[in-house]
C-alpha cells in the first residue's frame, strides 16, 4: 500500500513532532478543513480491523470508568450494552467452551439478565448463536454457570 506521507516517519522524528504540537490550539475553521480532508481518505477494511484491534482492552482511567457507571440505572438497554463496549472493548469472540460457530459476529451478553451491574463478571462475550441461545434457552445457560463456575476454581 502506498504511504500518504512524503518520507517515512522514524520514531525520533514523531516524538519530535509530538512535543512541537503538545498546548497548540487550531481554529475551527482548520479543524473543520481536517475533518473534510479526512472524509475524502478511504479507509480499508484491514485499516479498520487495525484501529479496532488497537483500542480494544485499552485501559480506562477512573475517571472515565466513573462516568460510565454513572447513572447506570437510568440508562436504557442500547446505553448499557454501549457503555460496556466502551469499557471492554469490543466483543472479538466467543467466550463459551462449547462453541464450535465460526460465526464472525459478537455481542455482549448480560449473564444475569437484570443488568444491575457494569462488572465485568455480569457480561460475557458470545457469538450471535449462543446469545440467541443464552437469552431463549435455560440449557446453555446453565452450561455457561457451570463454565463460570469452574473457572472461579481454577483461580483459586
Amino acid at each position: 500500500m502506498k504511504s500518504r506521507y512524503l518520507f517515512t516517519q522514524t520514531p525520533e522524528y514523531k516524538e519530535k513532532m509530538s512535543k512541537v504540537m503538545t498546548g497548540i490550539k487550531f481554529s475551527d475553521e482548520h479543524k473543520n478543513r481536517i475533518s473534510s480532508a479526512l472524509l475524502l481518505y478511504k479507509k480499508t477494511k484491514k485499516h479498520c480491523q487495525n484501529i479496532s484491534k488497537a483500542k480494544t482492552g485499552i485501559k480506562l482511567s477512573k475517571e472515565t470508568i466513573e462516568k460510565l457507571s454513572k447513572k447506570w440505572d437510568e440508562c436504557c438497554y442500547h446505553s448499557k450494552h454501549y457503555k460496556v463496549k466502551k469499557l471492554y472493548g469490543k466483543a472479538d469472540k466467543c467466550e463459551v467452551k462449547i462453541c464450535s460457530s465460526k460465526s464472525k459476529l459478537y455481542d455482549w451478553a448480560n449473564l444475569s439478565g437484570k443488568y444491575h451491574t457494569i462488572d465485568r463478571s455480569d457480561w460475557m462475550m458470545m457469538c450471535k448463536r449462543c446469545h440467541n441461545l443464552y437469552d431463549r434457552n435455560t440449557t446453555i445457560k446453565e452450561i455457561v454457570q457451570k463454565q463460570l463456575e469452574m473457572e472461579v476454581l481454577d483461580v483459586k
